[in-house]
C-alpha cells in the first residue's frame, strides 16, 4: 500500500469515506443540541436503558459514520453519536482538539443532554485514544469499551528520539522536509506530527529490511525507496493542506492526544474489545504482500502488547473489512458492543 493511502486510511477513512446507508426506523430516535462548554453540538440519541453507549468518531465525522451500528445498538441499549467540534450539525470550539479537552468537552455534553452514566465508550480511529483518554479522566463513570481499529498510541513514544534519529541518520531527508513543509504552508502542528511519522516510517523500515529475507531485500528497498519519495511528494502534503478546519485542528493536536493517551492508566477494570483489521491488499505484486504481512502482524502485535495492560481485554481480528468497520462490517462493531454491554448487567 502506498504510503498516502495508509495515512489517508487510517485517519481519513470516516470523513471521506464513511457511507450512508437506509436508517432503521427507531420510536425514540431523537436530535438534540447542547452546550459542550462554549459551544453547542449536535447529538443523535436512540434507544432506551442503561448503559448508555457513547460512540466516538474518528477525526472529522459524527453522527454519519455510525449509521450502520447505531440503529441496531439501540434495540438493545440507549445509545448516541455525535457530530464533533465544527464538523456538520456542530459548532467549532476554539479550543485545541487534544485527547483532554475533547473528552472533557463530550462529558458536558453527555451531562447537559440528560445522558447519565455508565457508559459504554466506543471509539474508532483517533475515536480510541479519545475514548481512552475519557476514561482515565471519569473511571468511576465508565462500565465497558470498545476500541474499532484504534490509532496506536505506541506512535507517541519517544518522539524527540525519533526526530533526533532522523535528523542524525538522514539529515538530507530532514532538510528536505522543512523546504516542503515551507512551500505547502503546513500548521506547525502538523509538521511536527509529520516529522515524527516521518521518522517512525523511515526507521522502521530499516528494521525491516536489516531482518528481511535476502531474496526479497532489493525489492522491499525498492518498495520502501518510493514510499519515502510519496512522504515528500506534493500529493502528499497538499492532502494535509486542503483538509477540512475541524480535521486539520485534530491532525494539529494528534501528538499531544497520543501522550496523554499514553499517560491514560489505569483504565477502569471493565471489560474491553479491541476490533483491528487484517485485510490483505490481493492487487498488490508477491513481494508487496510479503511487506505488507509483515506490517500487519507488526501492528496487531502492538495492540495485543497494548491489551496486557488492561484488565479484562480481548482482540478481534477480521480480514473482511478494512480501517473502515463500521461501515464495512457493521454487524462485528454492534456484536462487539452488545457483549461488553451484557457485562454490565451481571
Amino acid at each position: 500500500m502506498r504510503w498516502i493511502d495508509l495515512i489517508l486510511l487510517i485517519f481519513l477513512t470516516s470523513l471521506f469515506g464513511c457511507r450512508s446507508s437506509p436508517r432503521d426506523v427507531h420510536p425514540v430516535e431523537t436530535q438534540q443540541k447542547v452546550d459542550a462548554g462554549g459551544h453547542r453540538v449536535r447529538l443523535l440519541v436512540a434507544g432506551e436503558g442503561t448503559p448508555t453507549v457513547v460512540l466516538e468518531s474518528g477525526f472529522g465525522a459524527g453522527i454519519e459514520s455510525w449509521r450502520r451500528v447505531q440503529p441496531s445498538v439501540s434495540r438493545f441499549s440507549s445509545v448516541v453519536s455525535y457530530d464533533q467540534a465544527g464538523v456538520a450539525g456542530s459548532e467549532p470550539s476554539p479550543k485545541p482538539r487534544t485527547g483532554r479537552q475533547i473528552a472533557s468537552e463530550l462529558h458536558t455534553a453527555l451531562k447537559n443532554a440528560g445522558l447519565r452514566p455508565p457508559y459504554v465508550l466506543v471509539g474508532h480511529s483517533i475515536g480510541g485514544p479519545y475514548i481512552h483518554v475519557f476514561a482515565n479522566m471519569y473511571p468511576t463513570e465508565v462500565a465497558g469499551m470498545v476500541f474499532v481499529d484504534p490509532t496506536q498510541e505506541r506512535f507517541s513514544q519517544g518522539n524527540a528520539d525519533l526526530t533526533g534519529w532522523l535528523r542524525d541518520h538522514h539529515p538530507e531527508t530532514l532538510r528536505h522536509m522543512e523546504d516542503q513543509f515551507e512551500r505547502a504552508k503546513l500548521p506547525e502542528g502538523i509538521r511536527d506530527f509529520l516529522r515524527v511519522q516521518w521518522a517512525d516510517v523511515m526507521k522502521r523500515g530499516e528494521e525491516i529490511l536489516a531482518s528481511a529475507p535476502e531474496r526479497l531485500r532489493d525489492q522491499w528497498a525498492s518498495i520502501l525507496n518510493k514510499e519515502k519519495l510519496e512522504m515528500m511528494g506534493e500529493e502528499s502534503l497538499q492532502s494535509f493542506a486542503n483538509m477540512p478546519q475541524a480535521v486539520r485542528k485534530g491532525f494539529e493536536g494528534i501528538l499531544s492526544t497520543l501522550e496523554q493517551a499514553q499517560a491514560a492508566w489505569p483504565l477502569p477494570n471493565v471489560s474491553v474489545i479491541v476490533l483491528a483489521n487484517s485485510k490483505r491488499d490481493t492487487r498488490l505484486a508477491p513481494a508487496e504482500q510479503a511487506l505488507e504481512a509483515i506490517r500487519i502482524e507488526a501492528r496487531l502485535n502492538q495492540y495485543r502488547e497494548w491489551l496486557r495492560r488492561v484488565p479484562i481485554g480481548e482482540l478481534t481480528i477480521t480480514e473482511q473489512s478494512g480501517h473502515d468497520i463500521p461501515n464495512e462490517e457493521p454487524e462485528l462493531v454492534i456484536d462487539a458492543i452488545r457483549q461488553v454491554v451484557a457485562t454490565t448487567k451481571r
